[in-house]
């Protein structure tokens, strides 16, 4: 029982920190954001569709995982599920590309 209880407390501060950490990513790219010059806006309803799309985009090509032939091993794998995330942070700023991954 003493186990369970002490797996218990370490899976939770380990999930309070991951959180801690994605909103920490969050508000730094929201502030890094604010200081950057405005070269575009998009309105916020075109921002979020953007968003929603490259995430489920990402989602999509996240369950395909391509092997490199002769490469390298075959536990080696090509995920393309970062190329839609990292666009819609090129393109909308890091606060975008925090809400995208997530």
């Amino acid at each position: 029982m003493g186990q369970l209880i002490q797996q218990i407390q370490d899976n939770l501060l380990f999930f309070l920190s991951a959180i801690a950490i994605i909103l920490l990513l969050g508000l730094v790219a929201r502030l890094v954001e604010t200081r950057l010059p405005c070269l575009h806006r998009p309105s916020k309803t075109k921002r979020l569709c953007i968003i929603a799309i490259s995430a489920a985009i990402a989602a999509v090509l996240h369950i395909f995982d391509f092997s490199l032939l002769f490469l390298a091993p075959e536990f080696y794998k090509l995920d393309f599920s970062e190329l839609p995330v990292l666009i819609c942070g090129f393109y909308l700023g890091p606060s975008a590309a925090v809400a995208c991954e997530g």
